[in-house]
């Protein structure tokens, strides 16, 4: 992309980035890391505890807390079984472009759970879809 003229990089994909550490050095123009994306719009709008949603790979991982505490952003993540459900909807039916209102009301449900333990935002960092 360099060659090409870019001056940076994106990566649309949350769990992909739990390998920047490896590309970063390596790679001639920098790379716009998307949970620091959402870590700096957090800290200009003044939140201070992200919610994160996504897969058991993106939420389990260090891609997310490692971005927020460079801007000393707290995060919580759902329960283990709400991540497992959150997986499979994203998944089975995100990523396929399927959209039931019963796992959009889940989905509710859990940010819910996560305003009750303090977070004043929820990131919806799932896949695209098809």
């Amino acid at each position: 992309m360099a060659s090409a003229g870019a001056d940076f990089a994106i990566c649309p994909d949350n769990t992909y980035h739990q390998a920047f550490k490896f590309l970063i050095p390596k790679s001639p123009i920098p790379w716009l890391h998307i949970a620091g994306a959402v870590a700096e719009e957090a800290r200009q709008l003044g939140y201070g505890r992200l919610g994160i949603l996504g897969t058991k790979y993106l939420t389990e991982s260090d891609v997310y807390p490692e971005a927020l505490t460079e801007f000393k952003i707290a995060r919580e993540i759902p329960d283990e079984a709400d991540r497992e459900r959150i997986n499979d909807i994203i998944f089975n039916e995100l990523v396929n472009g399927i959209f039931p209102e019963t796992s959009r009301l889940y989905f509710n449900e859990v940010t819910e759970k996560l305003k009750a333990r303090g977070c004043d935002a929820v990131v919806l960092a799932a896949p695209r879809y098809r």
